[in-house]
């Protein structure tokens, strides 16, 4: 009986001590550590999630699912597209070489037929120089211009002898008297490096006026002489024989067998380089088009980067929606 009672005693302070340990500060701070272990760092055991909050998360996980699969498939289109653009970028950035080197070639060909154009050119003017010196050395032209000469002397002749008829005139002598010394003062005015410009334009209009008075004169006076008119005519009739003659080497020349061909070659020379200079035109044309298009694509690649990146990031947003609002339902579930 007594040692029945003994072992009682020890059991009973075995549940004592226990039950001090039990709430010890210890042992309570451990249990509280325990319970901090819960995926929701940011929620204590004992703190509530409003109604709204769960409300939310439900939602979330009813609706975030689907958004998520739309999102990936949007961000992967956005991928599709950024490969094929890059395709199309490796194209036109081959556009871009090959019209370069149209350019090129189309440079060199110019080159070419300017070169052609220009020896043609020399070819047809020294040929043309050697026959207008021919032309101009034969006889007939030689004839024409000493009928010429000839002409105009006699005009001369019979001119002076009016001038010095109408020197006669008083009047006719203070106009020439006029137009001398307007002349001179003209001549003295620009002849100072500091006159007045506007001193030197009236004298240069009052100087053209009377000498416009003493021409007039002298023209009235060679309409109603005779000789005069009789001695014009023959001018005009050397002048029109000579004018005539060289129209007719010019015509001879065209289609001559020295100058036809040369001609021919010239004129495909130069329908040759008006080719090359339009292909020329035509092949920066293409190139900077190409250039602008290539240009363009590396723009649209790198808002394509750019697009990848946030529709890689509205995905991670709605996956990190998605897992908070999981983590709230879980958690109402466990208390």
């Amino acid at each position: 009986m007594t040692s029945h009672k003994c072992r009682m005693s020890v059991h009973l302070r075995l549940i004592s001590v226990a039950i001090v340990l039990a709430f010890a500060p210890g042992a309570l701070a451990k249990s509280k550590s325990n319970k901090r272990q819960h995926p929701l760092a940011s929620k204590q055991k004992n703190s509530a999630y409003t109604s709204t909050e769960i409300r939310n998360a439900q939602s979330d996980v009813r609706t975030l699912p689907t958004q998520i699969t739309q999102a990936r498939a949007d961000a992967q289109r956005i991928r599709d597209e950024a490969t094929k653009s890059q395709k199309s970028q490796s194209g036109l950035q081959g556009d871009v070489t090959t019209s370069n080197t149209a350019l090129t070639d189309a440079q060199a060909k110019t080159r070419s037929a300017t070169a052609s154009f220009h020896e043609a050119a020399a070819a047809a003017d020294r040929v043309r120089t050697k026959l207008m010196a021919d032309f101009n050395s034969s006889d007939r032209v030689v004839n024409a211009l000493k009928l010429l000469d000839e002409a105009h002397a006699a005009q001369k002749v019979v001119e002076d002898g009016i001038i010095a008829r109408l020197l006669q005139s008083a009047d006719y002598r203070a106009i020439e008297a006029d137009s001398k010394r307007a002349e001179e003062k003209v001549t003295e005015l620009r002849s100072q490096t500091d006159a007045d410009p506007s001193t030197l334009a009236e004298a240069s209009t009052a100087w053209i006026a009377v000498k416009g008075k003493l021409e007039t004169a002298r023209n009235d006076a060679f309409t109603i002489d005779a000789a005069h008119i009789a001695a014009a005519q023959k001018t005009a009739d050397a002048e029109a024989t000579l004018r005539s003659l060289r129209a007719d080497f010019e015509t001879s020349l065209s289609n001559g067998p020295e100058m036809s061909p040369l001609l021919a070659a010239l004129k495909a020379a130069k329908e040759g380089d008006a080719t090359a200079q339009k292909l020329v035109k035509a092949s920066q044309s293409t190139l900077d088009s190409a250039k602008s298009k290539a240009f363009a694509a590396q723009q649209s690649s790198a808002n394509s980067n750019q697009k990848i990146r946030d529709a890689d990031a509205r995905v991670t947003s709605l996956q990190q929606n998605l897992d908070y609002s999981k983590k709230v339902l879980n958690s109402t579930s466990h208390n």
